[in-house]
């Protein structure tokens, strides 16, 4: 019991510098590999998504008010144009 509680000091000093050391390497691979900017892009795409999916859950308001249109540039009979097809309000 005595050399247990001899060795006691050195032995929370190997795992104080253990620690440290794993501390710093991790620090190190996280910078290298761009880990922690990943990890706040991936947080930043799931609050943008939050943010659709609540507007979503809104409902679109212009929906309903919407009618679909032809632009044919313009030009009687439809001639001409590039045929896009767009909404009005």
């Amino acid at each position: 019991m005595n050399s247990i509680m001899n060795n006691l000091p050195n032995v929370l000093f190997a795992i104080a510098i253990i620690l440290f050391v794993f501390i710093l390497i991790r620090e190190v691979v996280c910078w290298y590999f761009k880990i922690n900017e990943r990890v706040q892009l991936l947080k930043d795409a799931i609050k943008n998504d939050k943010e659709i999916i609540r507007l979503l859950a809104q409902g679109n308001q212009y929906q309903h008010s919407a009618t679909p249109t032809k632009s044919w540039g313009g030009q009687p009979g439809g001639k001409g144009g590039d045929g896009i097809i767009g909404l009005t309000r």
